[in-house]
């Protein structure tokens, strides 16, 4: 599920990383064995939404995690080199 600004980023992407994006979101959940927070999560620290982010090659995806209703939301997408400056 993304939020207006997670969509926005996503919509910034070319088409390629957007399927990249698009894939591993789509992996993670609908693996049946794995938690959501196995594959690459990392909190995040305070001054970026979402509770933390999981890595696609160079970029990442800030998300929250509700586990009650089975969403992953996703706040922002950006590159590694613009994200930590």
């Amino acid at each position: 599920m993304f939020t207006g600004s997670g969509e926005q980023a996503l919509n910034r992407l070319e088409t390629r990383d957007q399927e990249r994006i698009k894939e591993k979101l789509t992996r993670i959940a609908t693996c049946d064995y794995r938690h959501p927070t196995d594959w690459d999560f990392k909190p995040t620290s305070c001054h970026f939404e979402g509770e933390g982010r999981f890595g696609a090659g160079d970029l990442r995806v800030f998300v929250d995690i509700d586990e009650e209703r089975g969403i992953i939301r996703i706040y922002n997408i950006g590159r590694r080199e613009n994200l930590y400056t």
